[in-house]
């Protein structure tokens, strides 16, 4: 557990600061090029994620395959993934250039050569990351991810300076992933051998399920943008963007265990412990929500102060607070939800996975084509919270009837309990003297966040010893 305790702390640490400057670098860039800007490579982004999500299977296929003990090396895997991998990226080249007029018309932007490099470059440094994971060096891969965001956010700020424009936006995502990729590379405990084809097949058997779950959280995560661009300005889908990213934060914690527990979950179901992938299980989700319960009370007291530190381009717009606000409320099941999946996938379930994924794109789609004409972009939030929320009731469904738990009621109470009284601690600051400098949003946050953490520390031994034992691993 030391080993579990350390990885998962190591990949919290990498998220919160790969968060933390890219939020500072996107706040910067919004004042500078306005949201509208920013909207045009959030489409563009979206339209990467989805055309990677062939590989993004592979690499899932990759981090699995390799854990196992077969008559097929690791070093045969991740060169057949590669190959697999390369194949993929040459055809999402040609169709991106085939379809380039459409492509620059949707977008708004004629630099179709650099969406494909974004596309490129992301796809073969994740696949990267994915073969470290299958070696079960998640602290290497957590490590490469936060140096991934931080060099990344430098080199958009540099290029931005210096009045590069949006351009500096996808150079920023290349350069990272080409520099930090090679070191990945490096850090391979692998061979480049023949690829074999008893490895591809292999593969393909996850992957042909397992595609579908990435094609679930791309779905989750970035159709209601691709959608969104068909029915609103840049500028609109700018803000959703920004208030996508600003709740990414409440996710940070469950996202740190999920990775990090995967490997092990794994390992578990190969020798049928599943007792303990239960206890695995009932410990995440008894923290899993940590981070979204006071996130989502702080985006009702403070949302519209956060939002304002991107410039009046995000806060003069009346429905900012209103998408953060609805946003909110979808990462927190998301919480809950990501351990799941992720538990299934471990559990080598695709074909559970595969009909979850399968009801919720559909559902994800139909609520996106019919809200969003209607009511814009808070139509697009509405219908992922409604997605999430059915997703979620499937995923907890479909768990094997061993692994099964009850909610840790009372730990999640605790959050609830402490959140409600920074509620009435922000409130009362606020109502006394209410934000004026930006500098104030940072304190108020601050003083929240001590107060819901001292309340928790109070109320939950539950939280305590899991703090307490992190440390302690962690240290240890």
């Amino acid at each position: 557990m030391a080993k579990l305790a350390r990885a998962s702390a190591l990949q919290f640490g990498a998220n919160i600061t790969q968060t933390f400057v890219g939020a500072i670098i996107t706040i910067y860039v919004i004042n500078e090029l306005g949201v509208g800007a920013f909207g045009v490579f959030a489409l563009s982004a979206a339209l990467v994620k989805w055309a990677s999500i062939p590989a993004v299977g592979i690499r899932g296929a990759v981090i699995t395959r390799m854990n196992e003990s077969d008559d097929i090396s690791p070093s045969e895997y991740f060169t057949t993934a590669s190959v697999l991998t390369g194949t993929i990226i040459l055809i999402g080249l040609l169709a991106l250039l085939g379809f380039s007029s459409f492509v620059e018309q949707y977008l708004n932007y004629s630099g179709t050569r650099l969406v494909g490099g974004m596309f490129a470059s992301n796809v073969s440094f994740r696949l990267v990351l994915g073969g470290l994971r299958g070696e079960n060096r998640v602290e290497m891969s957590s490590l490469y991810e936060a140096l991934w965001g931080i060099l990344s956010s430098l080199v958009k700020l540099a290029l931005v300076y210096t009045g590069v424009g949006v351009d500096a936006l996808f150079y920023g995502e290349i350069v990272s992933s080409i520099v930090i990729g090679i070191f990945g590379i490096y850090s391979l405990n692998i061979s480049f051998v023949s690829p074999k084809r008893s490895a591809a097949v292999s593969l393909y058997a996850w992957a042909r399920y397992g595609w579908l779950d990435n094609l679930k959280r791309m779905s989750y995560s970035w159709l209601d943008t691709i959608i969104l661009g068909f029915f609103v300005s840049t500028s609109l889908v700018g803000i959703y963007e920004v208030a996508w990213r600003i709740s990414a934060l409440f996710v940070l914690l469950p996202t740190a265990i999920s990775k990090s527990t995967f490997p092990t979950i794994s390992s578990l179901r190969d020798t049928n412990k599943l007792n303990g992938v239960r206890q695995i299980l009932n410990r995440g989700l008894s923290v899993a929500g940590v981070l979204a319960i006071p996130g989502l009370v702080g985006s009702v007291l403070v949302g519209g102060d956060i939002l304002a530190l991107y410039g009046p381009s995000v806060s003069s717009v009346g429905v900012a607070v209103s998408v953060l606000v609805s946003l909110s409320v979808v990462r927190l099941i998301e919480c809950y939800e990501t351990l799941v999946m992720q538990a299934l996938n471990a559990l080598d379930l695709p074909d559970k996975t595969f009909r979850i994924g399968i009801i919720f794109i559909t559902t994800n789609i139909i609520l996106n084509v019919l809200l969003i004409p209607i009511f814009g972009v808070i139509g697009a939030a509405i219908a992922t919270l409604l997605s999430m929320t059915l997703g979620s009731i499937l995923a907890i469904r479909a768990l094997p009837e061993a692994v099964q738990t009850l909610p840790p009621v009372s730990a999640i109470g605790s959050q609830f309990v402490s959140a409600g009284v920074m509620a009435v601690v922000l409130f009362t600051i606020l109502n006394y003297r209410p934000i004026v400098q930006p500098i104030e949003v940072v304190l108020y946050v601050l003083v929240g966040a001590v107060t819901y953490g001292f309340v928790l520390l109070s109320l939950s031994s539950n939280f305590r010893e899991r703090i307490q034992q992190l440390l302690s691993e962690s240290l240890g």
